[in-house]
């Protein structure tokens, strides 16, 4: 059964896959949702304030109920019931419901970019104008995917999945980006490299000596693939571990130490940057909802 709960309560729970999706914000709407296995996600709400920032994942979103209407970087759609569509890992993006004052029910789904690869054999998604032109596509590949939401998908059925979906975007798309293996395997080891490594201070010059590589050269073969430059992702794993020690009641400056930043300030600029609300208020967000899954 839902629990009628608020998305910014709710983006607590979820460290931090639904919080790059989601802004936080000061109107807190009416609203829940529910989590269900290999990130998919059932959001209802009737207001969301718009807040742009960076996300670290292609999200698949399928509009059940209402209209909604979203923005990215260079394009504003409206889908409407039964329809979906691909947001690209690096997009600019905002949510609302086309009429604020009824209620919009989404399907979320995350799609990790190093998935899409390993899935599809080296293919990445087309541009977001290539996959606005295949909504149909989109949304036949969202029914196989949510029909049965509150059922477990194995990890093989999934990546089977993946692949098609991938496969039949790149089908009659003449710019098929391919990504040959040896690039796969580096820019992999790359991001688990920033993810196991959030204690260290390192800088763009220390990854790049890493993997024995020019850093512009690195941040330039990656953008194209995770959709965020080498910086970006460097910042986004850090505001993703940032939240995690929030949410269990660090200090918001021994948080911004630890994680290399060079001052308090300078930390709070680019949480906000990357979570839509500033640390605060995340450590706020994260005690309520640790309070109501206890209750």
């Amino acid at each position: 059964m839902s629990v009628p709960i608020n998305v910014t309560m709710a983006l607590a729970k979820n460290l931090p896959d639904f919080a790059a999706i989601l802004p936080m914000n000061k109107h807190l709407p009416t609203s829940w949702i529910n989590e269900y296995s290999f990130k998919r996600f059932e959001l209802n709400l009737c207001y969301l304030e718009q807040t742009p920032h960076v996300r670290e994942f292609h999200t698949l979103v399928c509009v059940k109920q209402g209209c909604a209407t979203l923005k990215l970087a260079n394009n504003t759609l409206s889908l409407n019931a039964n329809q979906s569509m691909i947001l690209k890992a690096g997009e600019i993006l905002s949510l609302t419901p086309t009429n604020i004052n009824q209620p919009v029910n989404i399907y979320f789904h995350h799609i990790d970019p190093i998935d899409v690869m390993h899935a599809s054999d080296g293919q990445i998604l087309p541009s977001t104008t290539a996959l606005i032109a295949q909504a149909d596509v989109i949304h036949h590949y969202a029914c196989r995917l949510f029909n049965s939401i509150n059922k477990a998908i194995s990890h093989s059925n999934y990546m089977n999945w993946l692949r098609d979906l991938v496969h039949d975007l790149n089908n009659d798309i003449a710019s098929n980006h391919l990504v040959p293996a040896k690039q796969i395997t580096k820019i992999t080891s790359v991001r688990d490299f920033l993810l196991n490594n959030m204690e260290s201070h390192y800088s763009l010059a220390d990854i790049a000596n890493e993997f024995n590589a020019d850093k512009w050269n690195l941040s330039k073969s990656i953008r194209p693939v995770l959709g965020l430059s080498l910086q970006q992702q460097v910042h986004a794993a850090k505001i993703a571990q940032a939240r995690h020690m929030l949410a269990a009641n660090s200090n918001t400056s021994d948080v911004a130490h630890h994680l290399g930043y060079s001052d308090q300030s300078h930390f709070i600029r680019f949480f906000k940057r990357y979570s839509g609300t500033t640390p605060k208020k995340w450590s706020a967000y994260a005690s309520t909802r640790q309070k109501l899954k206890s209750s």
